[in-house]
């Protein structure tokens, strides 16, 4: 049931999404969460993909496996060493949960595509119930720009009880590397990286 929900949420805002106006003046809140986050990885639920050739299944699995390195190579994708945050548990499993959905909704769009901080909003207060207590930190991503050779985020704090949105500032990371994964991973380590 939890599934079908996600798939109607998912739905309802990609109508609206690429409409949606930008918030470019980087982040809602000028100052950041401290203490103890609950890092939730890569939403990747509105993402798209512009000017790529591989096909939705090749980009759905690119998803996992960029959100599986802050496991695999938590050395090198260490929340709490580049962005200067006190990350106390990764919780992946809504973020898996909602890249399965994506094999049926056509993730590639070649041309600019935007959402906006209500379309973070929305998704934010639908994650499902958490034990823990304190900050979500998330990172909801926008595009993955073949031609510009950049992904965009919002790199988004939450209260876990409430889900309301504390802060949620637009970023964009740089790509590059060899094989789809690395190449789009990249853009989550840049942005990682130069938070700061």
């Amino acid at each position: 049931m939890k599934t079908f929900f996600n798939y109607c949420l998912i739905l309802s805002i990609i109508t609206t999404g690429a409409m949606a106006q930008n918030n470019s003046a980087g982040c809602t809140s000028a100052t950041t969460p401290s203490g103890n986050i609950v890092f939730f990885g890569i939403d990747y639920s509105l993402v798209r993909f512009s000017f790529i050739s591989e096909n939705t299944a090749q980009a759905v699995r690119t998803m996992h496996e960029i959100n599986q390195l802050f496991i695999i190579e938590a050395q090198k994708y260490d929340v709490n060493k580049l962005m200067g945050k006190h990350v106390v548990k990764i919780n992946l499993e809504h973020a898996d949960s909602v890249t399965d959905i994506l094999n049926d909704f056509p993730v590639r769009f070649d041309g600019d595509y935007k959402i906006g901080i209500d379309d973070v909003k929305a998704l934010i207060a639908n994650y499902p119930d958490s034990a823990d207590e304190g900050v979500g930190l998330v990172f909801i991503a926008e595009q993955m720009n073949k031609k510009s050779a950049t992904g965009s985020y919002y790199v988004t704090f939450f209260d876990l009880k409430t889900k309301e949105v504390l802060t949620a500032c637009r970023q964009n990371g740089k790509a590059g590397g060899f094989g789809m994964r690395n190449y789009w991973a990249a853009t989550v380590y840049n942005v990682m990286k130069n938070w700061k």
